[in-house]
């Protein structure tokens, strides 16, 4: 980010920091919850192929195992009730707390997404 203060440019020191799968340890919580999901429906998808997949958007994701929209939202919807009851279990990865507390005190704007 640029401000123009009285005719000058100065550059804001920001830091964005993702936070799920980057600063906490979730991916495997996210493999699990996608694998009950998809059973749910009825699609019994091997947990290795859907870690391969993370990272994606869930559009995409869930697209490399099944078509019909009607079951692609249903999917997504209870990826993210079974999410939001295994998130508790996520920790910190080694060296974030440190990361994250080190940034003010070096003048950085931290921001999460």
């Amino acid at each position: 980010m640029i401000q123009m203060i009285e005719g000058r440019s100065k550059v804001a020191k920001v830091v964005v920091l993702d936070v799920d799968g980057t600063l906490m340890d979730t991916n495997y919580l996210h493999v699990e919850a996608w694998a009950r999901a998809f059973e749910e429906v009825g699609h019994r998808v091997p947990r290795v192929q859907i870690h391969k997949q993370i990272g994606k958007g869930s559009n995409l994701l869930i697209g490399e195992f099944v078509e019909d929209e009607e079951t692609v939202e249903k999917i997504e919807e209870l990826h993210s009730e079974l999410y939001g009851e295994l998130q508790k279990h996520g920790h910190p990865l080694p060296g974030a707390k440190e990361l994250i507390s080190s940034l003010p005190e070096r003048g950085y704007e931290v921001w999460f997404v």
